[in-house]
């Protein structure tokens, strides 16, 4: 095992027993971080409400997620 398919590395290292197809990640992270691009980007988003930025948080989170449960599966298959 090498560093890059460690699943200590995840950004939720116990994802590595639940993961989906590499497809799935990959799209779930494009999607997700899409959404955070425009939401950043947003003149309309009010950064003072709490709420906002939790939400901001939260996105980039499970973008975070999938971005590094579909590194994990990329890595893992090509060692095979």
């Amino acid at each position: 095992m090498s560093d890059v398919d460690d699943p200590e590395l995840m950004h939720f290292p116990g994802r590595a027993d639940h993961l989906e197809i590499m497809e799935e990640h990959i799209n779930s992270a494009a999607y997700l971080t899409r959404a955070l691009w425009v939401l950043a980007h947003s003149e309309e988003l009010d950064t003072q409400d709490q709420r906002n930025r939790d939400a901001l948080r939260a996105v980039a989170d499970a973008a975070a997620d999938h971005a590094s449960a579909a590194r994990y599966l990329f890595y893992r298959k090509n060692e095979n």
